[in-house]
């Protein structure tokens, strides 16, 4: 039936044409005024004789037209009915519409058919979703090295057993693509027994056997990685706990509860937020739903604020983990804030341990190695990645030889300008002419017009 109404509807317009053909004469014959006019159809208004809208073709009274009823007009003419063009309704209907009906009946009855078969097609669907996924996967271990994970559940109680996250020569994948090198590096974080000297330092070793820390303190100069270092252990983590291989040559990764993060925050207008608010908000719930199976990430917490208040902050929170020793979150942490260091800010505990990324100064040059060793670092380097970002060397080395007087607890000058220096020089000469004048035998109308002289340098007279 749809198959005929299309037939009907696709050769509407010939038979628009042959009605026009035999009524059009018809009417032209009892309105001389009329000098033409068409057959039309509109879906929902049926079949109409349509008289166009100009000078020579104006019916003589209005739109008043012998033998048709008028039913509307436009801005192109006016519309009419008759006796021909309501059969032509009765006999061929709103073909249109009839479509459009018909279309829905159809629809709405395959509806109805396929949800009888719904659980069937629910789970093939699910199948469907999985094997895209399993494939996807499987495509970017061939095509990015990822090796299998070996993940494995953890006890719930603080004295059994646990289990090391250990990571040999992890990966971070979208640096590897951006970057023209990406160096691996190895990541060792918990297990019940904190004797371990540190990562796998072989590749015949085996990744479980090196139990470690629970929470790694990462000091290093600015841009030597250790955002990306911290990043990677976090997606690794990630990628092995939905079934992923993962970007390094080996890896056991405990089964974590939840990861936390604190990497990279932005104010929040609409909440009204700072960004020092934003990363107390995430520090908070991290220390509040935290349980030892979990992984924190935090990285330069403490940045919007005083100085001083931020060191205070990040030591607190840092000795509130320590504190909880077996029950600490495996946590990796990084600052600049050097301080916490150096005023030893931290309690003494086996479950910390110090980190740095290796780099070489050579020839007033910093070279970055991306590697992760032990130890502390002992400045972050800022002035070098400065002139390396193009900053003027003047700035440059100002902002070394204030590093470093401030470092050492020694008075910082003021910066030097050619105009200062030439108004010290200036002030300089006035207190000598000053203590060089003899008040009893000195002439004191040339005393004071050479002070008057240099006071006119010093005005830059």
């Amino acid at each position: 039936m749809l198959d005929d109404l299309q037939v009907k509807y696709d050769q509407l317009p010939e038979l628009l044409s042959r009605v026009a053909q035999v009524e059009v004469p018809k009417i032209m014959e009892a309105n001389a005024a009329l000098q033409a006019a068409q057959v039309v159809y509109f879906p929902q208004l049926g079949y109409l004789f349509f008289v166009g809208r100009h000078a020579s073709n104006a019916p003589a009274t209005g739109y008043d037209v012998a033998g048709l009823d008028f039913q509307f007009c436009s801005s192109d003419g006016a519309y009419y009915k008759n006796d021909a063009m309501r059969e032509m309704d009765a006999q061929f209907g709103d073909i249109h519409e009839l479509i459009n009906d018909r279309e829905l009946e159809i629809c709405h009855a395959l509806r109805t058919e396929v949800l009888t078969f719904l659980p069937a097609l629910s789970t093939i669907d699910a199948f469907a979703a999985e094997l895209d996924c399993l494939s996807a996967l499987a495509c970017a271990a061939a095509e990015f090295g990822l090796t299998r994970p070996r993940v494995v559940e953890r006890s719930a109680e603080a004295g059994a057993d646990d289990v090391a996250l250990v990571i040999k020569d992890g990966r971070h994948l979208l640096q590897e693509l951006c970057a023209d090198t990406c160096i691996p590096n190895d990541t060792l974080l918990g297990g019940h027994s904190v004797a371990g000297p540190g990562p796998p330092r072989s590749s015949s070793s085996s990744p479980s056997s090196h139990p470690g820390p629970r929470l790694c303190l990462l000091t290093a100069p600015n841009a030597s990685g250790k955002s990306i270092y911290m990043k990677q252990v976090a997606v690794i983590t990630l990628l092995a706990h939905t079934g992923s291989f993962v970007p390094a040559t080996a890896a056991v990764i405990p089964a974590v509860d939840r990861i936390f993060t604190r990497i990279h925050s932005h104010d929040a207008l609409v909440n009204d937020q700072s960004t020092f608010l934003v990363d107390l908000t995430q520090m908070n719930t991290a220390l509040r739903q935290c349980t030892r199976n979990s992984l924190i990430v935090i990285d330069e917490f403490g940045k919007g604020t005083n100085l001083m208040d931020g060191i205070a902050l990040l030591a607190a929170i840092l000795n509130h983990l320590l504190a909880m020793e077996l029950e600490c979150p495996l946590t990796l942490v990084s600052t600049h804030m050097h301080e916490i260091l150096k005023h030893s800010l931290l309690v003494r505990s086996r479950f910390l341990k110090f980190l740095t990324m290796q780099v070489l100064l050579r020839e007033g040059e910093l070279v970055y190695l991306f590697k992760v060793v032990e130890g502390v670092a002992g400045a972050s380097r800022g002035a070098f990645v400065a002139k390396a970002a193009g900053v003027p060397d003047v700035i440059v080395r100002r902002g070394i030889l204030v590093s470093e007087l401030y470092s050492s607890g020694k008075d910082i000058p003021c910066a030097v300008t050619a105009e200062s220096a030439r108004r010290a020089e200036i002030v300089e000469q006035l207190v000598d002419e000053f203590l060089q004048f003899d008040i009893e035998r000195g002439s004191l109308e040339r005393f004071k017009s050479g002070v008057l002289q240099v006071a006119a340098h010093l005005s830059g007279g």
